[in-house]
């Protein structure tokens, strides 16, 4: 991945392209609707943020508020 953006750096005008910088440019467009925005900051968030996989509630014994038990992986 990295040749191919140092070759994209290069031959274009651009030396500090990087797609995710570019995909939030798109969604700062004027003419950016809010579905495209949504989804190009889904599509950034996958690359910068763990993704939650599950999220379990277990309640103790007496307990009035539950425990949170995170899985990640």
């Amino acid at each position: 991945m990295s040749r191919i953006l140092d070759m994209l750096r290069r031959d274009g005008s651009d030396s500090n392209y990087h797609p995710l910088t570019s995909l939030l440019a798109l969604a700062d467009e004027k003419d950016a609707i809010i579905t495209d925005k949504i989804s190009i900051h889904r599509t950034i968030a996958k690359y910068v943020e763990s993704e939650v996989k599950s999220a379990d509630f277990i309640a103790g014994a007496g307990d009035k508020i539950p425990n949170l038990n995170i899985n990640i992986g």
